[in-house]
């Protein structure tokens, strides 16, 4: 079952008068922000918030991706090796100037450098909540949003041999730290290259090459491929080997 509000939400006043958010950033914040305020840990799948709001997956996943940039919330993953087994949502009120006053755990607390570490304090406290609700971070919303920003790049990348590799390299590069801008670059530098040299399509690298050679990494030289002309200059033909005159006979003196 999914931690829920069940009664009302919570809209801090900054957040009402914020000029930078849209109504349903404020609603979305709001639900984290009250359930941050009952559970301490929080971690709703977005499956979960789209169906609370009427929204698509796309949509919560989204507008989380606009809040955390707008410094309004942080997202944390938890990993079991390699692949992520929770995701923790913060709010985080640093962009407003001198915090709120509100009780989260500790009476009387003002959070003047925002309210996030206090939540993460909560998670121990909070085992048997987490426990009985192993399974409420929905893992398919963090992979399917990472196979629509792929798919976007993948469009564009002119040989799609080896998608499942290329897959692959990108969700390794993207948790490292790279960015889909920085890729897109590298492709649309790649793609310059090739028309500039008038690179044949045989030898085009193979997007799962490309992406495991992180070809965003490589340098390009676009400068144009030199022409030159193939008439080659025609000789004039000797005079003793024109086969058009006709020989003359010499006769003896005698």
């Amino acid at each position: 079952m999914e931690q829920s509000t069940k009664f009302f939400n919570q809209i801090p006043v900054p957040i009402i008068e914020a000029n930078d958010l849209n109504d349903f950033e404020k609603l979305l914040f709001s639900e984290i922000y009250t359930m941050a305020n009952s559970y301490g840990s929080i971690f709703p799948s977005n499956a979960y918030l789209a169906k609370r709001y009427g929204k698509t997956k796309v949509t919560i996943s989204n507008t989380l991706r606009k809040l955390q940039n707008k410094g309004y919330i942080n997202l944390e993953y938890q990993y079991s090796g390699k692949e992520i087994d929770k995701r923790f949502i913060y709010p985080c009120l640093n962009e407003l100037y001198g915090g709120i006053k509100e009780n989260f755990n500790t009476p009387k607390r003002k959070f003047e450098e925002g309210i996030k570490e206090n939540f993460k304090d909560n998670i121990s406290t909070n085992k048997s909540i987490n426990k009985s609700n192993n399974n409420i971070s929905d893992k398919s919303d963090i992979e399917s949003d990472l196979e629509k920003r792929f798919d976007n790049l993948w469009k564009i990348y002119p040989n799609k041999k080896g998608k499942p590799r290329a897959f692959a390299a990108y969700k390794k590069a993207i948790k490292s730290g790279t960015t889909d801008d920085l890729i897109k670059a590298g492709i649309e530098n790649y793609l310059s290259e090739i028309k500039a040299k008038n690179t044949e399509k045989n030898f085009i690298k193979h997007g799962s090459t490309w992406f495991n050679g992180k070809g965003w990494e490589d340098d390009y030289d676009l400068s144009p491929i030199q022409q030159f002309n193939n008439i080659k200059a025609i000789k004039g033909v000797p005079d003793w080997s024109d086969v058009n005159k006709k020989k003359r006979k010499v006769k003896p003196d005698w």
